[in-house]
């Protein structure tokens, strides 16, 4: 005990100050942390950047780690990487990042980081619709300013926006026409592709329909972009954002001649129209086809093809239309062919518009008719299926109303089958007709069905199929007179004739 006491002894007599040194050597604790450098750090937007290494002494220091804290938020992004720690810019201004000592909290150490302003993007060259078609290749390093009349809306010439803002730009003169495949409302669509300020990126905001500029663009207003080129595949496109305050309504402006080019591939048959002079736009035209026996015609404007309705190919005039017309050996369908609705309306919004193509030339027409995600005719039967809904609406104070849900078939049809009605009602009949061609009349096809309750689910209406016919309608009569009598349709199933 004695000769352990000698050696605890003078340790005790060091005092205040030798007993902390000899804590802080045997727990080796770090007496500073600091940043490899004592300059401001610079990132650029977009720009990836290492932070300075931070040094912990001593060296044999147990616990070396360490923590960062950021003085804001939305200057820059701090982030780790196999061992290192890279900064990227966010946004311009300037933020303290701070180091501290995990096992002594006290040892701490500063950096700053600088975010500089981009550069502003360049300023925006003028062009014609004929010079941007002319340039060779795509080019991202500049801006340029076009004016154009719009010539055609969506992407596939739909008349309906998008809302990418996909469209058709033409010269005044109707000469020239370029894609704009993408416009949005504001410039902040256009910005810098990185951090290099030397490449501009589009990035569609997906606006035109949300913010409103699709109701104030329509066919034949003369609008200037600003815009991105670019040449994809040898089609010359523009990307960009409407000055909104350019846009002159066609309502304000000379009603413009419309550039009409019909072209008949194969040799067969024959096309006119209806017009070849003084054609303006948004002036309906019709097609009149010569088709040879055997045959059926495909008609395309601007590589759109055209739906007839009743037969009669008919479109609205464009300031430049590109009119194809071509007859292919008709082959007519065999068997059942069945229209599924949630399949066929998938692309289609809240509503079907009546006398709408359904497929390969057949169409639906009907007195009232739209379809619905949920539930119809009363009963939640359809799982958020589209289907169908036909309703017959009897007026006020009448005993009864008739409603016609007609379809119409571009190959003739020896029966046709309605599956998954759903119904709700009272004393509703239905009957279904086809048309006869030779006597031009509607004939009945069976007897009339009277439902008499109140709801009636997933059942299937079939006709007897002892007739041949392009036209077959059910009729439907409601003796409720107030209200409706609602019908849901989950699918059509057309029976065309079988080869012998």
């Amino acid at each position: 005990m004695k000769k352990r006491n000698l050696i605890l002894l003078p340790l005790l007599v060091l005092g205040s100050t030798g007993l902390s040194s000899l804590v802080t050597s045997c727990s080796k604790l770090p007496e500073s942390v600091e940043f490899a450098t004592d300059e401001a750090v610079v990132v650029r937007v977009g720009e990836p950047v290492e932070l300075p290494g931070v040094t912990v002494l001593p060296e044999k220091a147990e616990d070396k780690t360490y923590s960062f804290a950021l003085s804001s938020e939305g200057i820059v992004t701090l982030e780790e990487d196999e061992g290192k720690y890279i900064l990227t810019g966010v946004a311009p201004g300037e933020v303290v990042i701070t180091v501290t000592s995990t096992a002594n909290p006290e040892l701490k150490d500063t950096i700053l980081v600088t975010v500089p302003t981009p550069d502003p993007l360049p300023t925006p060259v003028v062009k014609t619709i004929a010079e941007l078609n002319a340039m060779a290749k795509s080019d991202y390093e500049h801006l340029y300013k076009v004016t154009g009349v719009v010539s055609s809306i969506g992407k596939s010439n739909s008349g309906t926006h998008d809302e990418y803002g996909n469209m058709y730009l033409s010269s005044e003169d109707g000469t020239d026409s370029i894609m704009v495949y993408g416009a949005c409302s504001d410039k902040s669509c256009l910005d810098w592709k990185d951090y290099n300020y030397t490449s501009i990126s589009f990035k569609n905001k997906k606006d035109m329909i949300k913010s409103g500029l699709s109701a104030k663009i329509g066919y034949g207003d003369l609008i200037t972009m600003i815009v991105q080129f670019q040449d994809y595949n040898g089609t010359k496109e523009i990307l960009g954002y409407v000055i909104e305050e350019s846009i002159v309504k066609s309502s304000t402006r000379p009603n413009y001649t419309a550039s009409v080019e019909v072209t008949q591939v194969g040799g067969l048959g024959g096309a006119t129209l209806s017009k070849t002079e003084s054609i303006c736009v948004g002036e309906e035209l019709t097609v009149n086809l010569d088709t040879p026996a055997g045959y059926e015609p495909v008609v395309k404007v601007n590589d759109v093809e055209l739906v007839p309705s009743e037969g009669v190919y008919k479109f609205t005039a464009l300031l430049i239309n590109r009119v194809t017309v071509s007859f292919v050996e008709a082959v007519a369908p065999q068997g059942d062919v069945e229209y599924v609705l949630d399949e066929l309306f998938a692309n289609v919004g809240s509503s079907y518009a009546s006398n709408s193509a359904i497929s390969e030339g057949n169409t639906f027409t009907a007195s009232y008719s739209n379809y619905s995600g949920t539930g119809s005719a009363g009963d939640d039967v359809w799982e958020g299926k589209k289907h169908l809904v036909i309703a017959a609406t009897a007026e006020d104070g009448k005993n009864a109303s008739t409603t016609y849900f007609t379809i119409s078939t571009k190959y003739a049809i020896d029966g046709v089958t309605l599956n998954g009605l759903s119904w709700c009602g009272s004393n509703l009949k239905i009957v279904v007709e086809y048309y006869d061609a030779a006597t031009e009349q509607w004939v009945a096809d069976g007897a009339e069905q009277t439902f008499a309750s109140t709801k009636k689910i997933k059942f299937q209406l079939k006709s007897t199929g002892t007739w041949t016919s392009s036209q077959v309608r059910f009729k439907l009569t409601t003796t409720y007179a107030k209200g409706k009598d609602r019908v849901g349709v989950e699918s059509v199933v057309l029976h065309y004739p079988t080869a012998d």
